[in-house]
């Protein structure tokens, strides 16, 4: 599985100069995250017509414990960081160490803003 993209309703579309943007929620599904990441592309849902720059995280809803996400530039992947002191279950995590395979994530939502490059 991967992540469900939608576009946010507030304010979804712009350009930065001549950087296109968008904002996006992204919902994982149940316990589908893998070591890596998520792999995402202009085609994964994202209303983006150029390749990605960059991925910023405005904020989350839900969920136990602090994730962080973060964009990989060289895989393409969007990983998941324990931020806390806890992890999932209750067990102790160390400071953003990445997110273990088959952990769920469903009881978030990530709004974030994709940054394409300019075709």
């Amino acid at each position: 599985m991967a992540l469900t993209i939608a576009p946010s309703a507030i304010h979804p579309v712009d350009v930065w100069g001549a950087l296109p943007v968008r904002v996006v929620t992204a919902t994982p599904a149940a316990a589908d995250y893998t070591t890596g990441g998520y792999t995402l592309t202009p085609g994964s849902g994202i209303p983006l017509g150029s390749p990605i720059f960059g991925v910023i995280t405005l904020g989350d809803t839900g969920g136990t414990g602090a994730v962080v996400l973060k964009w990989n530039t060289s895989t393409s992947k969007l990983q998941a960081f324990w931020s806390g002191a806890v992890a999932e279950g209750g067990a102790a995590a160390a400071e953003l160490a990445e997110v273990t395979a088959g952990t769920d994530l469903s009881a978030f939502t990530f709004t974030l803003l994709i940054i394409g490059i300019n075709p």
